[in-house]
């Protein structure tokens, strides 16, 4: 018996695999049928914007979630449910810190959680108040204490002394649609 020998049912899912790859490249663009195009982008919190959302709202953890976990197991319905309610504490609305023309103006809270960038400033800043003997060194970052009475700065927050007031009010300024579109961590993303 020859070892070249191919089952029909090979052949026809040779071929299926075939016309599947053709209709596949032959396919044209579809007609803008009036649909959105879908695009996705990925932002990063700017400096000036975290000022204007401050600091990260915190997620609002269901607590009586763990004594569900046996209905959760057990039901479809449950689990989507839980689910959903996940999602929607996710995306509540919250509160911008900074006032901006847009009255009451809100993110979804995740747009307020802290990223890779809003780390490394946070790093960059502690790196530099080391100073040059500790960072050659490798020392440890000191833990800024509050002298009695006094706020200490949140390190999240960023520092933008260098920015004129003019500058930071025109950025403020700039939010002046609920959807300002292409503003980062106010609506939309960049």
């Amino acid at each position: 018996m020859s070892t070249s020998h191919v089952s029909v049912r090979e052949a026809f899912r040779g071929a299926s695999c075939l016309v599947a790859i053709a209709l596949t490249l032959g396919c044209g663009a579809p007609e803008d049928g009036g649909a959105c195009p879908t695009v996705s982008a990925v932002s990063a919190v700017s400096a000036e914007a975290r000022a204007v959302l401050g600091l990260a709202s915190r997620y609002p953890a269901d607590t009586m979630m763990a004594s569900r976990a046996e209905e959760i197991r057990r039901s479809q319905r449950a689990r989507r449910a839980a689910a959903w309610e996940v999602v929607a504490r996710v995306l509540a609305p919250v509160r911008v810190e900074t006032s901006t023309p847009v009255a009451d103006a809100t993110v979804p809270r995740f747009r307020t959680w802290y990223d890779r960038d809003d780390v490394v400033r946070v790093f960059q800043r502690a790196f530099e108040q080391l100073g040059p003997r500790a960072a050659a060194a490798g020392g440890p970052f000191r833990r800024r204490r509050p002298r009695r009475g006094l706020r200490v700065e949140h390190p999240l927050r960023p520092h933008l002394d260098f920015w004129p007031a003019s500058r930071w009010s025109a950025y403020v300024d700039s939010h002046d649609r609920p959807t300002a579109r292409g503003r980062p961590g106010i609506r939309g993303s960049r």
